[in-house]
């Protein structure tokens, strides 16, 4: 069976070769997760589920908020996700007191997939979040990020 045609289960060996057919250039975490930078933004493609067959494409900001910012960085998030389908936007507060805010997109691959399939997938997950963290810039400008 040619895993190029046919659906077969996804593992990180389907992920990777999905990247790798669309160019993209991965790493391997020290706890086997699979993840990409799109820009300097770091995405992870996460697995879940009773055989694993639940694809996550999980982005972070490449940058931090204080938690002064909190309810501006909930107001922000809570319209994305009214107003969009995905990606899902939301924010965590550190044991530290700084909001990391992250994006998911996530597909039950129970019936397996095509390595063409897999790469739409997590391709369209990837500009997903990347289009949510740009808007996130604008609205929310980096103040070290312009010329003095």
């Amino acid at each position: 069976m040619d895993t190029h045609t046919a659906p077969v289960q996804v593992t990180g060996d389907l992920i990777v070769d999905a990247l790798a057919s669309q160019g993209i250039r991965y790493f391997v975490d020290s706890e086997g997760e699979i993840g990409c930078l799109v820009g300097n933004r770091v995405f992870l493609f996460m697995r879940f589920g009773n055989q694993r067959e639940v694809i996550q494409v999980r982005g972070c900001w490449n940058r931090v908020a204080t938690i002064e910012r909190a309810s501006l960085i909930l107001d922000f998030c809570n319209k994305w996700n009214f107003d969009m389908v995905w990606p899902k936007a939301y924010y965590r507060v550190r044991d530290d007191g700084v909001i990391s805010v992250f994006t998911e997109v996530s597909h039950d691959f129970e019936f397996g997939a095509t390595v063409e399939q897999l790469a739409e997938f997590l391709m369209n997950g990837l500009r997903a979040g990347d289009h949510f963290f740009d808007r996130l810039d604008e609205r929310f400008p980096d103040p070290l990020g312009k010329p003095a």
